[in-house]
């Protein structure tokens, strides 16, 4: 999300999580910076690096 080169493949990895706001709020308190946040027919995202630059995502389906 943060870098305009896009890669094909396996980029990241994707955790389903229940609780947006408290799952955000918690990365925001720990001071990790969000690199990106999409909301797409309902279900939301939000992306992190971890310390070796690895995507993190963060995703609650719609209608959770």
């Amino acid at each position: 999300m943060d870098e305009s080169t896009k890669h094909s493949g396996f980029t990241h990895i994707a955790l389903e999580i229940s609780d947006y706001d408290s799952a955000i709020s918690y990365v925001q308190e720990l001071g990790i910076p969000i690199t990106g946040v999409v909301e797409f027919e309902g279900a939301r995202f939000f992306f992190i690096r971890d310390p070796d630059r690895n995507v993190i995502e963060f995703h609650q389906p719609s209608g959770s």
